[in-house]
């Protein structure tokens, strides 16, 4: 089993568990994301391939039903309500824009959640142990998790001090920068806050922290395309920076400069 499939493994057997989806002959699953669909494709085929391994297999016995807002995140209410209203048994949301939309939406549909960065500080679940309401799923990002990134960083960066961490404005952002810096407080490490939501953004942020002597990369946002997680790798092998991110399960490819 790879990554990809690894990852997507407790989701689908969420889903498979659901009574929702054995109280209809051919229950239907709503699959909302941002992005483009082929950014997405490698993620919806994983976790085609493991609800299959579960005996629910897309066009036989579930109908899996792929809605994308892509960039535009402000249409995901209306995708959801759409989605809600065709009777879906289950909604799969990815990412944290997703998974509010769903959770604003009051009803009692079934959620599953992928990639979100911490559902807790979105106020989208109540614990990690107890989430109550009708969400499940798994998150990338917790209080707990950043304190290990950084306690990594530091191990591959002896002494480290300086840390440059890109950020974009996703849902949770406040508190996400609040967790980085008390961790970062805690350790002795001062954080560089630089939001980068584009390419041009990418690009200009590595030149400022070039010229901030940051030591090593942390990039706090939710997961990336394939294009900008592309672009990052490259731009920090360039700037020979140790860096550290929080990926979506699918496959990049990407040319490094040589030398």
């Amino acid at each position: 089993m790879n990554r990809r499939e690894l990852l997507l493994l407790p989701a689908a057997a969420a889903i498979a568990g659901s009574p929702a989806l054995a109280a209809v002959e051919t229950p239907r699953i709503g699959f909302v994301e941002v992005g483009s669909r082929q950014e997405n494709r490698g993620l919806l085929d994983a976790f085609r391939e493991n609800l299959s391994a579960l005996g629910w297999t897309d066009g036989s016995n579930v109908a899996i039903v792929e809605r994308s807002a892509g960039e535009r995140t402000e249409q995901l209410p209306g995708i959801i309500e759409k989605l809600i209203a065709s009777g879906v048994a289950v909604l799969v949301t990815v990412g944290s824009p997703a998974t509010l939309a769903a959770a604003r939406a009051s009803a009692p549909t079934p959620i599953v959640v992928l990639g979100v960065d911490d559902p807790v500080g979105l106020g989208v679940v109540e614990s990690f142990d107890q989430p109550g309401g009708n969400i499940t799923g798994f998150s990338l990002s917790s209080t707990e998790l950043i304190a290990q990134r950084l306690r990594l960083l530091q191990e591959l960066v002896p002494g480290l001090r300086r840390l440059a961490v890109i950020v974009r404005a996703d849902p949770g952002l406040e508190q996400k920068l609040q967790d980085i810096r008390r961790n970062a407080a805690e350790i002795g490490i001062e954080p560089l806050m630089l939001e980068a939501a584009t390419g041009t953004a990418l690009r200009l942020t590595f030149a400022r922290l070039r010229a901030e002597r940051s030591e090593a990369l942390y990039v706090a946002s939710g997961p990336l395309g394939p294009v900008k997680r592309a672009q990052l790798i490259a731009l920090a092998f360039e700037a020979r920076l140790p860096a550290i991110a929080v990926v979506k399960a699918t496959n990049v490819s990407v040319e490094l400069p040589r030398g």
